[in-house]
């Protein structure tokens, strides 16, 4: 900055207005102590992107400026142009100007950003000397001046006024084009601009500029001037200052209390002229969003003191909107010409729009729009103050609120309703309460000693307007009071807002409303404006007119006001004058409330209208307010709003308290609340009465309520008297009586829970009527007698009536006593009992005719019965012949030990819901569904199809008789099966090759495995007879069917019946299980035992094959624990200790033939054991969770185990294919495909062949060929007959030293017709054993004893080529065929394997057994050959012609050993 001031001292002065280039840079340097001088004219020009003046730069202390220039002398011009001054500062010693002071200069700013520059402050004495602290930025006095274009003050601060720019003296200027000044703060005023005239003609400009963001908000206690002006505040001393304000906005700018926008005060001889918008051009000057904190003028607060004038004018562009006050002017106070709107502004005081304070104040709105505005008191579109006045011509006024005058409102008053209460101290609110009369001493003094005239009172004038939905509690037009509301106008566009709520108030009176004047002050010569000019339709109230055009129109819209109004439509005044309709009792009780009837007031107002006003309150008060120490107030109603044309107090009552006289009259009185009119002026305004307060009567009693000191009459309470008048509580009854009702003025006994009968008033000397109280209840009806507790399950209403049933319960013969029902919903309860819908009999537990029971509920029958019961059929029949083909079948190796583990499991799980445990929904759900294994016939709803009442005992003998039942099923099988061998195959070309004894064998033994199936369902339902309860009234019923009585005539009819189901389920088929186990096992061969019951034994081990016979024992064991105890939770717990049992034997002979399955049962029976566990807890929640969760794992390792089973099966399957094809290779039987004739003869080749099982062989055919292997003879495989059983892979063959070949089978011949021949005439007969096998003698007797007889092995039995054995044949009869040609030697046959080596796979079940065969043949099974299995495993037999038995070298199951 040195650099600076040496060129302008330097080189400036030769012309006047030089220019010094400053080459774009930062230049620092900024002086300290006192700015830089300039004294002459000069340019100062930032070349290319500008010049940066930085005062920040350098250590200074706080007391240490940064300043730049003082512009000197009233020709001195200093303009600077494309620059930046950043961070100047004054020192206390400077006056202001914290970048530039001008002193009757001229500073001319260019393109030029000033921002951070601060004006420090020091004590001061007033605004009128130039002192410090003022203009942050830049600081003019004495005639000086600024014009700035196109440049911005940002940022700066004043610590007194003029945040960014301050004025003062004579003949200031300021002149803003395209400026912004945003974001300047001042402590005291002006947050932008600071502007104050002492005299001359100053001027401020402002075009097309931006103030928004300014504030004057300083709290600085040692600075006591008022904090106004938060964009800008000019203040005119004396002298004219002329204000444009063109096609710019002031906008968020705060001031403490006064002028959020801008701030105009004339005094003294001072004129303000302010014009905003008046230019036109197409831009608005827009003054929004403006605050006022703590004063008036949201947007822009005009001042006029002593005989200054400020005058404001809204042009046609001017917009003034969402400004607030918390004072009054939440708009502005203003002159406005043509289109100006006035809108959205609010004021916490008066005038929501605009509002105008002082008898200097004159504004006038023409054509202009004054809109949704608001005023929490006077004036919601405008007001005028202390006598100001206000125009509103031609304008649109709508939508504005406020509690008094929502058009608007005056009063000549400039402090009336100003602060925060009334001059008596009453808060404010919006109510005609908080109005303050008009004294005429007050309007005298304001006069000095006379009254003001018409014109000096100003008011509110609204001309040729229209005033559409503007609201108010009272005055929706116009408020006056001791200033005029003017209305005139044709009355078009007249609308009333019925829903208006103006301030969220409910609206008190009508169009127009005034405060009351002390009376004679409206009679005073110099008052004509009171009621001169007041029309008759307005009822003579003060200082309000209407012309005849308005009148009309309110008139026409009289019905809406009165339809929402609660007095005074078109005029009211506040409360004078209040009456008694009903006075006070002459005597009252304590505390006891007055009475309906009595205390009823009804109010009028100054015009004689009777007052409702939903904002004013009556209060009932002590006329001498020392009473309060000795008496209160109770009861309800003490204050009330006036909401009714007449107020009952009849609720109130008047309480002693502690220590007070009693029988003394009490005055009260009767006012308006929180009045600010003093009552000398309307005496009316309260009633008095008084009324006596006494001690409480017999039969009541004073009480002391809670957090109070007075008492209060009550009458006694049940179990209370009292026989005396006074301020007593109430007496205890002593414990041998009980009170005759409330109020009781003696005690009388009662029995024991008995009361007296409600109304019964006893009499002296006569007795009582005591009855039983609630909750008890007496057997005899009768008064007076002891009544006992209410039985369970039971409800007693007291008196004399008899216990009720409540739901869930069930009444019984004695009143006494009540059943729980088992099913709850079943049992309405109530009087006359009746069971819900449905359900019928004793505990509603029975089923009504049209109704089926499924888990203990009714249903309504549909049409599903029979269908359900046709499909039941076919599905028995279905698995019926499923149980038989099983047995029948050759290569069964049994594969379902995952099914049974589940089975059973399952089986076990569905009886846990007899239990009568509080199941979850979700267990019962599982329960009901699992039932289905246990042939729950309620899922059939056999009752539905009959005509029986007595659907138990007919579902009992269903389930009891299903061992004969099943026998129909049995036959359709086995009649299907031999119709379709003898009649429908043969037909069809097709051969059946199962005998009639082979097929009633697999019939037998399938039949015996479905018993053992069903022996939980039979056991159960065969104990269930023997199940029965005591119910509480001593009647002995069936657990299973409550409704049926145990020990009755229909009981013994069948008892003894049940008693042999019992014994023969329960005891007897496990018996015959275990009997038929141990002696078959004793006798037979033990692969050959295994293969008959595979069923029973295949899923153990050989030493644990008796372990189903454990299983129904399991089984039983939870039906012995439902049957021989009683509680729900004996039953368990009893249950549970079998299975606890159950589950160490599983752990400890881990009886099953695999690990996997040992696993299995153990997982399976640990679940289900869980699950019963968990419906023994007590906690619900636990209970529910755990169930569930053993449920889960239950079902999913069920299934998850019968999958992986499948899994395992495969892989053994696969695994013995593979090693039956590996000893194939190593030398096993190798055959070769021969082409057999199409008849048995011809496959016979001419009689010299071998039938092996159904298959016949030759084994010297012309074919014969050197084996391939050494030692062997490889014999060609010949095409088979279909008589032949096709599962060949299956048979058993023998080696021997020869080394016999074979090959699959091809494809069979058709069967022929033809029979046999015979080329030998030996024949001889052989009758076979009875188990049809033939013992050795019988085989020795045929021709040479050279075969081998396998019989009742199914159809097409050959054995050798000498013997046949009819298929049909029941004595098992066995013929010889024929001789062996001589050529053939039968001991080379035998000693080849031919005959002692072959193995039999048969079609069918064996009916018989093998012994004493030449050559050691061991017959087949149910499930194939011996030591053979579906995984086609192969057994090597040794033998020889001389040999008598044999046997099977190694076997092995895919499932199970045989």
């Amino acid at each position: 900055m040195t650099c600076v001031a040496a060129s302008v001292t330097r080189w400036v002065g030769q012309c006047n207005g030089d220019t010094v280039l400053l080459p774009a840079g930062r230049y620092t340097g900024c002086w300290r102590d006192v700015p830089y001088t300039v004294a002459k004219s000069v340019r100062l020009l930032g070349e290319g992107p500008g010049a940066v003046l930085d005062c920040t730069a350098g250590e200074r202390s706080d007391d240490d400026g940064a300043l730049l220039f003082r512009v000197e002398g009233s020709t001195t011009v200093l303009k600077m142009e494309n620059m930046i001054v950043l961070g100047a500062r004054t020192n206390k010693a400077v006056f202001g100007g914290g970048s530039i002071e001008v002193v009757g200069g001229r500073l001319e700013l260019v393109s030029v950003t000033v921002t951070n520059s601060t004006a420090v402050t020091a004590n001061q004495l007033s605004v009128a000397s130039p002192v410090i602290g003022f203009g942050g930025a830049v600081l003019l006095r004495d005639g000086g001046s600024l014009v700035a274009r196109d440049s911005a003050f940002v940022s700066n601060t004043a610590e007194h006024s003029g945040g960014a720019i301050a004025a003062v003296g004579r003949d200031v200027s300021v002149v803003f084009e395209r400026v912004r000044c945003v974001n300047n703060h001042a402590l005291v005023s002006g947050g932008c601009l600071f502007l104050e005239s002492a005299d001359g003609t100053s001027f401020l400009e402002i075009v097309e500029s931006v103030v928004e963001d300014n504030e004057a908000v300083g709290r600085s206690a040692a600075i006591a001037y008022p904090r106004r002006g938060g964009g800008g505040a000019v203040i005119a001393l004396a002298g004219s200052f002329n204000v444009s304000v063109q096609r710019s906005t002031i906008s968020r700018n705060v001031a403490l209390e006064n002028g959020g926008g801008l701030f105009l005060r004339a005094s003294g001889e001072g004129r303000i002229s302010a014009e905003f918008g008046t230019l036109g051009g197409g831009n608005e000057s827009v003054v929004s969003d403006n605050t006022a904190l703590g004063g008036s003028g949201g947007g822009l607060h005009a001042v006029s003191l002593e005989n200054g004038e400020t005058r404001i004018v809204l042009g046609s562009e001017a917009i003034v909107t969402a400004n607030s006050a918390s004072g009054s002017g939440g708009g502005i106070a203003a002159e406005a010409e043509r289109a100006s709107l006035v809108s959205s502004n609010a004021a916490d005081v008066h005038g929501g729009g605009v509002a105008g304070s002082g008898r200097g104040a004159d504004g006038q709105l023409t054509g202009s729009t004054l809109a949704e505005n608001r005023a929490r008191r006077i004036g919601g579109a405008v007001s005028a103050i202390g006598g100001g006045r206000m125009v509103v011509d031609g304008c649109v006024v709508r939508d504005n609120e406020a509690a008094f005058g929502g058009v608007g409102g005056a009063t000549s008053g400039v402090d009336y309703l100003a602060g925060t209460a009334t001059k008596n101290g009453q808060a404010i609110e919006a109510s005609s309460a908080s109005l303050e009369a008009l004294l005429i001493e007050d309007e005298v003094t304001l006069g000095e000693g006379s009254l003001y005239s018409c014109a000096e009172r100003g008011g509110v004038f609204v001309r040729s307007s229209v005033l559409m939905r503007n609201s108010a509690v009272h005055g929706s037009v116009g408020f006056g009071c001791g200033s005029r509301v003017s209305v005139e106008g044709t009355g078009s566009g007249f609308e009333f807002d019925v829903s208006a709520k103006p301030n969220g108030n409910d609206v008190g009176s009508g169009l127009f409303f005034s405060c009351l004047p002390e009376g004679g002050l409206c009679g005073m010569a110099g008052d004509p404006c009171c009621l001169a000019e007041s029309p008759a339709e307005l009822r003579g109230l003060p200082w309000a007119s209407a012309s005849s055009g308005m009148l009309g129109a309110f008139n026409q819209s009289l019905d809406k006001v009165q339809s929402v109004v609660g007095y005074g439509a078109m005029a009211a005044m506040p409360v004078v004058s209040l009456q008694w309709m009903a006075g006070l009792p002459e005597l009252v009780s304590s505390g006891a409330p007055f009475g309906s009837g009595y205390g009823v007031v009804t109010g009028r107002d100054a015009l004689g209208q009777v007052v409702v006003d939903p904002q004013l309150m009556l209060s009932m008060e002590f006329e001498d307010g020392a009473k309060e120490a000795e008496f209160a107030f109770v009861g309800s109603g003490r204050q009330q709003l006036m909401t009714d044309a007449e107020l009952s107090f009849g609720g109130v009552g008047i309480a002693a308290r502690s220590g007070a006289e009693v029988g003394v009259p009490i005055a009260v009185q009767i006012a308006v609340a929180q009045s600010a009119i003093p009552l000398e002026l309307v005496p009316d305004a309260i009633v008095r009465d008084s009324v006596v307060v006494q001690a409480c009567l017999p039969g009541s009693g004073a009480i002391i309520r809670p957090g109070s000191t007075v008492l209060e009459c009550t009458l006694c309470a049940e179990g209370t008297f009292s026989n005396a008048t006074s301020l007593e509580p109430c007496k205890i009854c002593p414990a041998s009586t009980v009170l005759t009702g409330q109020g009781a003025t003696e005690c009388l006994a009662c029995p024991e829970n008995a009361q007296v009968i409600p109304g019964f008033v006893p009499e002296p000397g006569l007795g009582l009527n005591c009855s039983c109280i609630p909750g008890f209840w007496t057997a005899t009806g009768q008064i007076n007698v002891g009544c006992e507790a209410c039985p369970e399950g039971a409800k007693c209403d007291g008196g004399q009536s008899l216990p009720v049933a409540r739901p869930g319960f069930f009444p019984t013969e004695d009143p006494g006593v009540f059943l729980e029902c088992p099913n709850a919903g079943a049992c309405k309860g109530g009087f006359p009992f009746r069971c819900t819908e449905g359900y019928t009999g004793q505990l509603c537990g029975a089923c009504d005719r049209g109704y089926y029971a499924l888990s203990g509920s009714c249903y309504k029958c549909d049409n599903r019965t029979l269908p359900i019961f046709a499909v039941v059929f076919v599905l028995a029949v279905c698995f019926v012949g499923l149980l038989v083909w099983l047995n029948a079948k050759e290569e069964l190796s049994y594969r379902f030990a995952a099914v049974m583990i589940g089975f059973n499991s399952l089986q076990i799980s569905a009886m846990y819901g007899q239990f009568e445990l509080p199941w979850s929904n979700f267990a019962s759900q599982f329960f009901n569904v699992v039932s289905f294994f246990n042939l729950n016939f309620d899922l059939s709803s056999p009752e539905c199809a009959t005509v029986t009442d007595d659907v138990w005992l007919l579902k009992w003998w269903m389930t009891v008789s299903l061992p004969l039942l099943f026998v129909v099923p049995f036959a359709i099988v086995y009649c299907s099966v031999m119709v379709n061998k003898h009649h429908l195959a043969p037909r069809l070309g097709h051969v059946v090759l199962i005998t009639g004894g082979a097929l009633r064998d697999a019939c037998r033994r399938a039949y015996l495995q479905l018993m053992v199936l069903l022996y939980l369902p039979l056991a159960a339902m065969a104990m269930s007879y023997l199940q029965c309860r005591r119910d509480k009234d001593g009647r002995w019923v069936l657990e299973a069917a409550p409704a049926k009585s145990c020990y009755g005539t229909w009981y013994w009819n069948y008892f003894g019946v049940a008693v042999v189901f019992c014994v023969v389920y329960c005891l007897g088929l496990p018996s015959l299980v275990f009997y038929l186990l141990t002696r078959v096992r004793s006798v037979a061969d033990p692969v050959l035992f295994s293969l008959r019951y595979a069923f029973l034994v295949g899923r153990f081990s050989p030493a644990n094959y008796r372990f189903e016979v454990w299983i129904m024992a399991r089984k039983v064991s939870v039906v012995m624990a439902m049957t021989f105890f009683r509680a729900p939770m004996t039953k368990a717990n009893v249950a549970l200790f079998a299975l606890v049992v159950s589950m160490c034997q599983l752990v400890r002979f881990l009886p099953y033939d695999t690990m996997f399955h040992n696993h299995l049962a153990l997982v399976c029976l640990a679940s289900c054991l869980c699950i019963l566990w968990a419906g023994t807890f007590a906690e619900a929640e636990l209970r529910n969770g755990v169930a569930a969760g053993a449920i889960c794992i239950n079902v999913l390792a069920i299934v998850v185990g019968n999958i992986i089973d499948l899994v395992l099966i495969y892989r053994r399957d696969k695994e013995t294919e593979k090693l039956f094809e590996a000893e194939v290779e190593a030398g096993g039987f190798v055959a070769e495909e021969m082409s057999l004739g199409s008849t048995f003869d011809e496959a016979m080749m001419g009689g010299d062949g071998v039938a092996i099982g159904n298959v016949v062989m030759n084994p010297v055919s012309a074919n014969t060929e050197p084996s391939s292997k050494p030692g062997g003879t490889r014999f060609a495989e010949r095409a088979w007959n279909p008589a032949f059983n096709p599962a060949f892979d299956s048979l058993m063959y023998g080696s021997c030293a020869g080394g016999i070949e074979l090959e699959s089978l091809g494809t069979p011949p058709p069967l022929s017709k033809a029979p046999l021949t015979v080329a030998s005439p030996s024949v001889s007969t052989v009758e076979a054993t009875p188990n049809g096998s033939l013992d050795s003698r019988a085989f020795d007797s045929l021709a040479g004893g050279g075969g081998q007889l396998v019989s009742g092995m199914g159809a097409f039995e050959f054995v050798s080529p000498l013997v046949r054995v009819d298929d049909d044949s029941d004595s098992a009869s066995v013929k010889a065929l024929r001789t062996l040609p001589p050529e053939i030697d039968m001991d080379a046959l035998m000693s080849q394997g031919m005959l002692g080596g072959v193995m039999p796979s048969l079609g069918g079940s064996v009916m018989g057994s093998v012994d004493g065969v030449a050559g050691g043949v061991a017959g087949s099974g149910a499930g194939g050959a011996a030591g053979s299995s579906s995984s086609s495993y192969v057994s090597t037999v040794e033998s020889s012609s001389s040999s008598s038995s044999s046997g099977p070298g190694t076997s092995s199951s895919s499932s199970s050993s045989s």
